[in-house]
């Protein structure tokens, strides 16, 4: 996502040569996207190519110019997030750097889980988790949102988003029960008071 965000914002996607009919519409997609900002960098969906392209000519420069100059390459693109972290504190890093699954396994370790579901699974686990029956497929909003981000402790769940992509999905349930975390932090003793009780 980083890479493809600092890509994007050089104009990257404009100079890639492609002829794959649907990639306009993920560059006009992931633009909205990144604009829209409240979901931060890690509920976007980039177009993979753009990411990949900005690796590609990375590893061109190491190639043809050597280890050092790819090594110079390689900073002077990640220099927005090297700079955005040297110049705060860790608390204070701009939320669209920090990736929010690896932020929560730092706060609540082996606790938690992360599982990604397709619609179809999701609705059928209704079941299994009776408190998230909510008439979602009745829903016609439903249809635009393929799949759901779970985070839970055993069976409670902490968060749960409905993105267009798996990877869209955990990253923004992650981001959610991170700020539930932050909020309520007792929840993690207790979380861990359960785990106890169940063994």
């Amino acid at each position: 996502e980083a890479l493809a965000c600092i890509g994007f914002m050089k104009g990257l996607h404009r100079l890639i040569d492609h002829r794959d009919a649907k990639l306009p519409g993920r560059f006009s997609a992931f633009e909205f996207e990144l604009k829209d900002n409240v979901r931060g960098l890690w509920g976007t969906d980039p177009p993979k190519v753009i990411p990949d392209v900005v690796e590609a000519l990375i590893g061109a420069v190491h190639i043809d110019l050597g280890f050092n100059e790819g090594q110079r390459a390689a900073l002077h693109v990640i220099k927005p997030m090297t700079s955005t972290i040297s110049r705060t504190t860790f608390a204070s890093i701009d939320a669209r750097f920090l990736h929010p699954k690896q932020h929560l396994f730092e706060m609540a370790g082996t606790l938690v889980s992360v599982k990604a579901y397709t619609e179809e699974v999701f609705l059928r686990l209704q079941n299994v988790f009776p408190h998230w029956k909510c008439n979602m497929g009745n829903n016609s909003n439903c249809t635009n949102s393929k799949c759901f981000g779970v985070v839970r402790c055993r069976d409670i769940v902490i968060a749960v988003a409905r993105e267009s992509s798996n990877r869209a999905a955990v990253n923004v349930a992650c981001a959610l029960a991170v700020e539930v975390l932050k909020a309520n932090p007792q929840i993690i003793d207790r979380l861990r008071e359960v785990i106890v009780a169940k063994k």
